[in-house]
């Protein structure tokens, strides 16, 4: 296949924000780009933010230069995509590595023994400020006969 002219636009990086001012290029027309490559320091109403590549190739045109406000969705750069990154999807700021596997998640371990757990589970029902007043009380909730609605236990 052939080589492709991508064009990178201003992304929205931030909530409401409309335009940002261009800081510094970190690259020039001519140099080698790889996906999530700091190609240039943007700068928002809020923050100065360093925007990654999301295609891989060499650099063909800043349409922007430094000091310049641009809005939001405007062209900023022509990035020249060689035919054998051509395939690949482009990266979207911000939402992660793409993964083809599944990924497993280790067990939670808890430091309550299971026992314990089923003790809790079938223990009386009562809400958190009448458990601490039994408990400063010695009270054992079992043995207090509910009388809220529901079977809950009530002062």
């Amino acid at each position: 296949m052939a080589d492709q002219h991508q064009v990178f636009n201003l992304p929205d990086v931030g909530e409401g924000l409309t335009e940002a001012e261009i800081v510094k290029w970190r690259v020039r027309p001519g140099d080698s780009v790889s996906v999530n490559q700091v190609i240039v320091e943007i700068e928002t109403a809020k923050a100065v933010v360093e925007l990654p590549c999301p295609y891989a190739g060499s650099i063909e045109t800043l349409h922007v230069p430094e000091g310049e406000i641009v809005p939001v969705g405007s062209p900023i750069v022509t990035i020249l995509v060689t035919a054998k990154t051509e395939d690949r999807e482009p990266v979207l700021v911000g939402y992660g590595v793409k993964v083809d596997h599944e990924i497993r998640r280790r067990p939670r371990k808890t430091d309550v023994p299971q026992a314990q757990v089923a003790a809790t589970a079938t223990s009386a029902r009562a809400k958190p400020l009448v458990r601490k007043l039994a408990k400063d009380l010695g009270v054992a909730l079992d043995s207090v006969t509910p009388t809220g609605v529901g079977g809950v236990i009530t002062r």
